[in-house]
């Protein structure tokens, strides 16, 4: 496992990058928030790999041209 560099500063979430889904999707618990904060943030992680997976696809499935800046703001 590797310390998260920089790049996570955004979501204040200074954690550590898996191998396995299930181990990230649980290490996305952040000590200041509540049960029901942490619960709302698993939710917005769900859906920014939600979001990924949909334009992984359109890429490879319908030729789209990657969009680094819309692929960001689509899953912020």
């Amino acid at each position: 496992m590797q310390r998260a560099g920089k790049d996570h500063k955004w979501t204040e979430n200074l954690g550590v990058n898996h191998n396995q889904i299930q181990a990230h999707f649980e290490h996305f618990h952040l000590i200041k928030l509540n049960h029901k904060g942490n619960m709302l943030w698993k939710g917005v992680w769900i859906a920014i790999v939600w979001t990924l997976w949909n334009y992984r696809n359109h890429i490879i499935f319908r030729n789209a041209i990657p969009n680094p800046e819309e692929i960001f703001l689509s899953t912020k």
